[in-house]
């Protein structure tokens, strides 16, 4: 997008994506709701590691 037609003061999705902090707002990533699904992720990566010893996969 050239440069008259970017509003001013937004950022293009390069300087976005190579930002050191984050762009949007990570406060729901301390949430119960987020914390939640984290543990069921790891819960569902530890099954996939040990479906080879079940002898699935």
């Amino acid at each position: 997008m050239s440069e008259e037609r970017r509003p001013a003061g937004k950022p293009t999705a390069d300087r976005k994506f190579l930002m050191g902090a984050p762009y949007v707002d990570a406060s729901f990533l301390e949430t119960d709701a987020w914390r939640a699904l984290r543990i069921m992720g790891e819960f569902i990566d530890g099954f996939d590691a040990r479906s080879p010893v079940w002898g699935r996969r």
